[in-house]
């Protein structure tokens, strides 16, 4: 007799905010920040003391969608980054 395990699949914890960022959860932290802490060598258990307001399930979900999905989150965090440098490249005082 075998036995069967039911479990449910669950979605990545991202939401879009209105600046067309990643969130995490219902929190403030955008993905940006978890994998720059992620990419600086913090396990996801340093994560979780840097974020508290995460749960590690969290944290694992968005570091496993990131390992499975890594060239799309690239190109993400690359759009981001560009981003960022044209506002910060509006605001230069010319000289």
């Amino acid at each position: 007799m075998s036995v069967q395990i039911e479990f449910q699949v669950t979605a990545p914890p991202f939401r879009w905010d209105e600046a067309g960022g990643i969130r995490i959860g219902q929190s403030r932290v955008t993905l940006d920040s978890l994998l720059a802490t992620y990419h600086n060598g913090s396990t996801p258990e340093e994560i979780a003391v840097q974020y508290p307001v995460l749960c590690l399930g969290e944290i694992y979900a968005a570091i496993a969608y990131y390992l499975t999905h890594r060239q799309e989150i690239d190109n993400y965090l690359e759009q981001r980054r560009k981003k960022a440098q044209q506002q910060r490249n509006q605001f230069v005082p010319i000289v």
